[in-house]
């Protein structure tokens, strides 16, 4: 569920806004954000599949607000960021390995944006709420913290129709789950990833 949700803010955060800012330096419209900005998505379906479980269901209310614009330090580089905050309420049904239910619980956690760029330098999730398996419904909650090095370009401005880059960047994940009765798990992963976005 922790990889599933943050898989899921990689690619439905926040991408445009009102305003814009024109970057005659390099010629390209970058949005620019402003405190108490805000967007609300609804995404359905939202699905993953893994070696060892899948999820299938949907966020609503998935909100991003912009609380802050702060200089924070990522592997000893300083990063004016956007600082989102996030919510939304998460339902649907899983399978890991040999357990499988239906879920409903909430999102929370904060985000920090590249200013320049947009690219995500960081992400905090954690998600509460009830799973029920087997007609019994069970706690859980988890703490998903995400990383990259360099910073994920997930955008590449200025945007244009059948336009395709690429992303490669370190992403560390760390975290913790439990769910009553059943498990309580500590993971800790990081790989390069590579992908081509349109």
């Amino acid at each position: 569920i922790c990889i599933i949700i943050s898989f899921f803010f990689t690619c439905f955060s926040p991408a445009t806004n009102i305003s814009y800012k024109k970057e005659f330096s390099n010629g390209t419209d970058i949005p620019t954000w402003y405190v108490g900005d805000e967007w609300t998505y609804t995404a359905d379906p939202v699905y993953f599949s893994g070696d060892t479980g899948s999820f299938s269901g949907t966020i609503e209310n998935f909100k991003n607000k912009i609380i802050g614009v702060e200089d924070i330090i990522h592997n000893e580089i300083e990063y004016k960021a956007y600082e989102i905050e996030i919510t939304g309420e998460l339902s649907g049904e899983f399978s890991f390995e040999e357990l499988s239910g239906d879920i409903v619980g909430e999102i929370s956690g904060v985000s920090y944006r590249r200013v320049s760029d947009l690219a995500e330098i960081k992400t905090d999730i954690t998600s509460t709420g009830v799973a029920t398996i087997l007609f019994i419904d069970r706690d859980y909650e988890m703490v998903h913290d995400s990383t990259f090095c360099p910073p994920m370009e997930i955008f590449d401005f200025p945007l244009n129709v059948d336009e395709h880059w690429e992303i490669s960047t370190l992403s560390n994940s760390t975290g913790w789950y439990i769910l009553e009765d059943l498990m309580a798990e500590n993971y800790s992963d990081e790989y390069w990833l590579n992908a081509t976005v349109e």
